[in-house]
């Protein structure tokens, strides 16, 4: 055997390396058995002092966040789902793994979680909206992140009014933020939104999220005053969009920069990536890997200076017009632009009213 050809060194080095994996596959496995007096710490947590985990059982959703000590680890049950009638608001440090939530029926202008405190974590969840039993203007949506140093993953979100998950900012500074791993279905608005709203919101990644017919939106917006975006592996199947980046409402505190979209799959959407804005300053668009199947404007851009678009792959484009329309904007370089399949006529890449622009490698592969 090849064990026997080993030095005794390397004999042991295996061997403690098994019994770590062994241990660490115990701890984790046991993890999620732990009783609520029980405590367990990771090294952040250490960093932060004591922090208890805590079972939530039967208990009040309320009454277990009111109670809970800042940094402790909220241990809910994955497979019951609570409806709610108003908001469960975490305003202290906390961990939050495994919820399992729905709104009641038109309950409105509330959403099922928000955050208010920094140092907030909420994973392994599932959160149940209330769409089409509330009016259009008293819609929520279902988490909402109002403040700073915050990761979400590995969560569902279906049926929001509003939005899946946002993160929004009060006039003030939201920035550091790790979103992944979201699962969006039959949302009224996007699966993830970020927005500034006066104020500024960055250093945000959002990354593996996928959406399924999102009826007024897409997969992910990032918008109104968005700084340092980095928006990756998305996946949108019949929404109006998959990414709508670097979009404002008109308001001049509303200026976008610095954002990276990658690795984008779009199917039977209105387009793949756009920007819907105005001429505000906006600066700082990268665009890389985008698939479009059955869209009907692959790529959109206007207003924005510093824009790169590398990899643009179509299928299936049977609408009129281009595949990459550019208006309005100030330093454009476009490359590696493939069609692969579809029936259509005129340009496919339209500029117009942009400077300082360079085009390359465009390649028609479609069959005669």
């Amino acid at each position: 055997m090849k064990i026997k050809e080993m030095q005794s060194g390397s004999i042991v080095k295996r061997v403690t390396h098994l019994l770590v994996i062994v241990i660490m596959a115990v701890g984790l496995s046991a993890f999620k058995y732990l009783d609520p007096d029980f405590y367990s710490y990771s090294a952040s947590e250490l960093r932060q002092g004591s922090a208890p985990v805590i079972k939530a059982g039967d208990r009040n959703l309320h009454d277990v966040i009111a109670e809970a000590p800042p940094y402790s680890i909220i241990l809910f049950d994955r497979v019951q789902c609570v409806e709610l009638d108003n908001t469960l608001v975490i305003d202290k440090p906390l961990t939050l793994r495994g919820l399992n939530a729905s709104l009641a029926k038109g309950v409105s202008l509330t959403q099922l979680v928000l955050v208010t405190s920094e140092n907030v974590t909420i994973t392994d969840f599932e959160l149940h909206g209330n769409v089409g039993t509330v009016e259009y203007a008293e819609r929520a949506s279902l988490i909402s992140i109002q403040a700073s140093n915050f990761v979400v993953e590995r969560g569902l979100v279906t049926k929001a009014s509003k939005h899946g998950l946002e993160v929004r900012n009060r006039g003030g500074v939201v920035k550091n933020g790790v979103i992944r791993d979201i699962v969006a279905r039959d949302i009224a608005r996007d699966g993830v939104s970020i927005v500034g709203t006066g104020g500024t919101t960055k250093n945000i990644l959002i990354e593996n999220v996928r959406a399924y017919n999102s009826h007024d939106r897409g997969a992910v917006e990032a918008s109104d005053g968005s700084d340092n975006i980095t928006i990756r592996n998305i996946y949108a199947e019949d929404c109006v969009y998959a990414v709508d980046v670097i979009h404002d409402h008109g308001r001049p505190d509303q200026v976008c920069n610095n954002h990276l979209v990658e690795n984008v799959h779009a199917v039977r959407c209105s387009r793949a990536v756009q920007t819907s804005n105005k001429p505000l300053g906006h600066s700082g668009l990268i665009l890389r890997n985008i698939i479009a199947e059955q869209v009907d404007l692959p790529v959109q851009v206007s207003n924005t200076a510093g824009v790169i678009i590398d990899g643009v792959h179509v299928f299936g484009h049977e609408k009129g017009g281009p595949l990459i329309r550019i208006s309005d904007c100030r330093g454009v370089r476009v490359s590696n632009v493939t069609i692969l399949s579809g029936n259509f006529e005129g340009p496919a890449i339209l500029v117009s009213n942009s400077t300082h622009t360079e085009i390359d490698d465009i390649l028609d592969a479609r069959i005669d």
